[in-house]
């Protein structure tokens, strides 16, 4: 055929690229994922504090999205316990 002809019944199968925002999500969601895995230990714990994350955590349950929240809650849960 020639360019141009038959486009329209030509299958174009393109895979999207996940944007900017799906991955920063996606990366905030395996870093909670992660860092809730390690806050099982007081050790661990205790680092989290010194490092400064329970604010951002915090920020995190207001801002992130629903496959966030969950885990940023038990980070937040076994911090408290610690207390």
């Amino acid at each position: 055929p020639v360019s141009g002809e038959h486009d329209s019944t030509r299958k174009q199968t393109r895979t999207r690229l996940p944007s900017k925002v799906d991955s920063d999500f996606g990366l905030t969601h395996n870093a909670c994922m992660a860092l809730w895995s390690c806050s099982r230990s007081p050790k661990n714990i205790q680092a989290i504090r010194l490092a400064g994350a329970v604010p951002i955590l915090a920020s995190l349950l207001v801002s992130g999205t629903d496959d966030v929240i969950l885990p940023t809650m038990g980070i937040l849960m076994e911090c408290a316990s610690e207390v």
